[in-house]
């Protein structure tokens, strides 16, 4: 992170029985919290507000590389020669909570790097090294303590915050050598957007979201832009209260009108906060870490389309009208399954049936970002 500033509707026909049955996809958005000190050594009570919190996304930050290879999480020491280190050794056992049921708390990611650091020019001349201990094999330091860092944390991903190193090639030997070990790989850019479109390119799959700084330094972002640019429609980042008074930085409600619109802009998938720290610190009447998910949670929060349909029948045929609500994006297609093993696709279809009788008609949408809803309704015909 950059620290300039501080360190249906429906209308059945009367042919048509009004019995229904539904299954829709529900509704999500990514939301994601940063955090650092409170994270190691606020215990089991910091895990269960996580839990609590609606935020699906926790976030290690930050993961900071010394020289020689040893990693800290901010001024803690974790990891030195393929050994944990730390000082809290229930640690472990306590991020293993965050997933546990009941929990919104779907995913872990360590975040590495930060603004002011060194970390991505330790990881660069490490990468490079051909000392002992040096590149990114089986045998070397970042990997060695790299493993560690899974197994202890149960990271699903690594990351990346460079914002001063920028060093192409040694970033995408260390993204794929975090690939091989098991993590995706994510990045919170705020600048250097040629640099992140390349290492996007070069490490592929392995990349799966991309996190945005639209705060301090990186303050003037455009998400849409940058999704353009990137070829993945990033998650965009805000600062919570802090600072002298917690007169800085957003409230839950500024957090929810600037998702809102960057939802209606860029469809973005979710966002996330920083700093749980200063949640923490700035913690007064509706601005708990809940409201701050809650803001974005309820801001880009997709929504699926709603399907239902109307019919009417003339003997043994019906003609069908769908009545879709479209949710996020565009509907790309409308299947019927007409009871009698047919099926057709379209807005309007018309079929007939080979004998009188009463049908299960299902209508299913599905829209352009894949969410589904499924409408069955009862069709009698008659001679």
């Amino acid at each position: 992170m950059n620290l300039s500033t501080y360190g249906f509707r429906s209308s059945l026909l009367a042919t048509a029985l009004a019995v229904a049955t539904a299954a829709a996809s529900p509704a999500f958005a990514d939301s994601a919290i940063y955090g650092g000190g409170p994270f190691y050594s606020g215990g089991t009570a910091v895990m269960n507000d996580l839990r609590a919190s609606g935020f699906t996304t926790v976030m290690l930050w930050s993961i900071h590389v010394d020289a020689n290879g040893d990693l800290n999480l901010n001024d803690q020491k974790l990891i030195s020669n393929g050994t944990y280190i730390g000082s809290n050794t229930n640690w472990s056992a306590q991020l293993q909570m965050l997933k546990q049921a009941p929990t919104s708390i779907d995913r872990i990611e360590v975040s590495i790097g930060s603004g002011g650091v060194a970390d991505f020019e330790h990881i660069r001349d490490l990468a490079n090294s051909t000392a002992p201990g040096g590149g990114t094999g089986a045998d070397s330091i970042l990997y060695r303590n790299f493993a560690v860092l899974k197994q202890l944390t149960g990271a699903d991903a690594a990351n990346f915050d460079d914002e001063s190193a920028y060093d192409l090639a040694s970033a995408t030997a260390f993204g794929q050598m975090l690939a091989g070990q098991g993590y995706r790989i994510t990045f919170v850019p705020y600048t250097n957007q040629a640099f992140w479109s390349s290492l996007k390119s070069n490490l592929a799959g392995s990349v799966d979201r991309i996190y945005l700084q639209v705060y301090d330094g990186g303050a003037s972002n455009d998400p849409k832009q940058w999704s353009t640019a990137m070829g993945m429609t990033v998650r965009p980042g805000l600062w919570s209260l802090h600072g002298t008074g917690c007169r800085s930085g957003d409230s839950p409600s500024s957090v929810k009108t600037k998702m809102s619109a960057w939802k209606k802009s860029t469809g973005i998938p979710g966002g996330f906060m920083w700093l749980y720290d200063d949640i923490q610190a700035c913690s007064t009447q509706g601005r708990e870490t809940s409201d701050y998910a809650a803001a974005i949670n309820s801001a880009v929060a997709t929504l699926s389309p709603r399907a239902d349909f109307g019919a009417s029948s003339q003997g043994l045929t019906s003609h069908f009208t769908g009545q879709v609500e479209v949710g996020d994006a565009r509907i790309a297609s409308q299947r019927w399954t007409f009871g009698d093993g047919t099926q057709a696709t379209g807005e309007a279809p018309t079929h007939t049936y080979a004998a009188p009788g009463t049908y299960p008609v299902t209508l299913t949408v599905t829209d352009a970002q894949g969410a589904t809803h499924i409408r069955t309704r009862t069709v009698t015909v008659v001679r």
